[in-house]
């Protein structure tokens, strides 16, 4: 598995601590996304008409579930749960200063507080047919990505699923919006890793993209 993207804030030399496990998934989900989405439009540039290669959607990566079929096929991860917990002899912390290549922010990695985040990812496709392949090609993916992502990972210490489901999920809309039907499958995972604490609020500009944040429902 490879990263053909510009180094990130968790895949990257800039600053290889994560700061959270959703970021950790989210990271992988888009990558494997990016890689399905190409093949599926070689495909269909080669097999089919271009009427038909022009209705095809892509497959997003979000935190939020499909309100209208529009929105399928989709991977959804969502946060479930977060544990932190002291761990180590007599539950004593030690720190460790990190220092961005740049010099413009420090952080703070507390080797003796650890997270784990418990997250749900699902699959989510108009047809059953897809969304199995999606779960089994998705699954493969993890199982790869996971012993190529840990080692490059400091600070993140398992990362691995805990249970994997299908279901079927049936939206009820109102009035003048017709409900839809779609496919789904879940998989729970763990991650867990050092809590990374900043130790200047004041530079969280440094990992944080304001412009994105603050214009998230607006076009720039």
């Amino acid at each position: 598995m490879t990263l053909n993207k510009s180094p990130s804030a968790i895949f990257g030399e800039r600053f290889p601590y994560p700061l959270d496990g959703k970021r950790v998934l989210l990271e992988i989900a888009e990558v494997f996304a990016a890689e399905f989405n190409q093949a599926a439009r070689l495909y269909l540039s080669d097999r089919v008409s271009r009427d038909r290669a022009l209705g095809w959607t892509d497959l997003t990566v979000t935190s939020a579930y499909p309100t209208t079929k529009q929105h399928c096929p989709r991977i959804v991860i969502v946060r479930t749960g977060s544990s932190p917990r002291l761990v180590g002899l007599g539950a004593e912390i030690e720190t460790r200063e990190v220092v961005l290549d740049d010099g413009t922010a420090r952080f703070r990695v507390f080797k003796g507080q650890t997270v784990t985040d418990t997250l749900d990812i699902a699959i989510c496709a108009l047809n059953e047919q897809l969304r199995d392949d999606l779960y089994l090609w998705f699954q493969q993916y993890m199982l790869d990505a996971i012993g190529w992502a840990l080692p490059q990972l400091p600070g993140v210490y398992d990362l691995r699923c805990t249970n994997a489901i299908d279901d079927q999920v049936e939206y009820q809309g109102a009035t003048g919006q017709p409900g839809f039907e779609f496919y789904l499958a879940r998989l729970s995972y763990q991650v867990q890793y050092d809590q990374v604490v900043l130790e200047d609020v004041d530079r969280l500009s440094a990992i944080v993209n304001w412009q994105s944040c603050l214009y998230a429902n607006e076009e720039i």
